[in-house]
C-alpha cells in the first residue's frame, strides 16, 4: 500500500470552501488524483472535485476510453452538485459555457512495480528517483501560462441536456518505479515553484518539511516568489 501524504492551501484572501483545487486517493489501490478548477469558469471547484472523486471512483485511467468515462461520469456529478434553480439571472448568464479545470491522475502498481499517469494542463507529477525526477507533463517554468489545456464539463444551465463534445484529449503514459522512489503531484503554482532554481533542492525541502509546508506556501507568497493560487500538493511514498 502507497503512503500519502498531502496539503491543499486556499489562495490568500479566500476561505478553504473558495478553494477550486480538488485532491483525492485511495492509498490500498494506489489511486491518487490532483485538479485544478479554473476560476474564471461556473463553479470550477465543484467541477475539479468530480473528476478527482470519479477518478478515484473508476479506479484510474489507463487508455483513452477510461478518460472518456472519466469525463462523462464527471459530468453528472457536476451537473447534480449544483442547484441550478436557485441561480440569480446574471449568474444564469454564465453558467452556461460551463467549468473548466486541469487535471492529473496517478495509478501506482505495487505488484508490477509501473505507475500510470494521466493528464490535462500544467498540474504536474514528479516521479523521484537515485538519479534525480522526471516530470509530466515535461514542462520548464516559462510553460506556464494562464492558458493551459483544460478538461470543460460541458453545458451548463440553461443547456444541460445540449450535447457537449469532449473536446479534449489526455496524455497518458505508463512508467516503471523501484522501492526507494517517491512520488510529488502539484497543482500548477507549486508545480512552477518547483521547476524554477534547483528544482532538486526545493523537492528535498518539500519531503523534509512537508508537515509544515502549509506555512513556506504562505511565507513565498508573501515575498512573491510563488503565485498567489490555490496550491495543493501530494507526497507518495510506495
Amino acid at each position: 500500500m502507497t503512503s500519502v501524504r498531502y496539503l491543499s492551501v486556499p489562495k490568500v484572501g479566500n476561505r478553504p470552501n473558495e478553494n477550486e483545487d480538488s485532491f483525492a486517493f485511495s492509498e490500498d489501490r494506489g489511486i491518487f488524483a490532483v485538479s485544478d478548477g479554473a476560476s474564471d469558469s461556473s463553479f470550477a471547484g465543484q467541477w475539479a472535485r468530480a473528476l478527482t472523486a470519479t477518478f478515484s471512483e473508476i479506479g484510474g485511467v489507463h487508455e483513452s476510453g477510461d478518460f472518456i468515462t472519466l469525463v462523462k461520469r464527471s459530468r453528472e456529478i457536476w451537473k447534480k452538485s449544483v442547484d441550478w434553480g436557485s441561480l440569480p439571472w446574471f449568474v444564469k448568464n454564465k453558467v452556461t459555457g460551463g467549468a473548466y479545470a486541469t487535471f492529473l491522475g496517478v495509478h501506482v502498481n505495487t505488484s508490477l512495480y509501473e505507475f500510470t499517469v494521466t493528464f490535462v494542463g500544467d498540474s504536474c507529477l514528479f516521479h523521484l528517483d537515485e538519479s534525480g525526477y522526471t516530470v509530466y507533463p515535461n514542462m520548464k517554468p516559462e510553460d506556464f501560462k494562464f492558458n493551459p489545456k483544460l478538461i470543460w464539463s460541458g453545458y451548463g444551465y440553461p443547456s444541460l441536456e445540449k450535447v457537449s463534445p469532449i473536446k479534449t484529449e489526455a496524455s497518458i503514459a505508463r512508467r516503471k518505479w523501484k522501492n526507494g522512489d517517491s512520488f510529488i503531484l502539484a497543482t500548477d503554482a507549486m508545480s512552477k515553484w518547483l521547476l524554477e532554481d534547483d528544482p532538486m533542492e526545493k523537492i528535498a525541502s518539500v519531503i523534509e518539511g512537508f508537515d509544515t509546508f502549509g506555512e513556506k506556501v504562505d511565507q513565498l507568497r508573501k515575498e512573491k516568489i510563488m503565485r498567489n493560487d490555490d496550491v495543493t500538493v501530494m507526497l507518495l511514498n510506495p
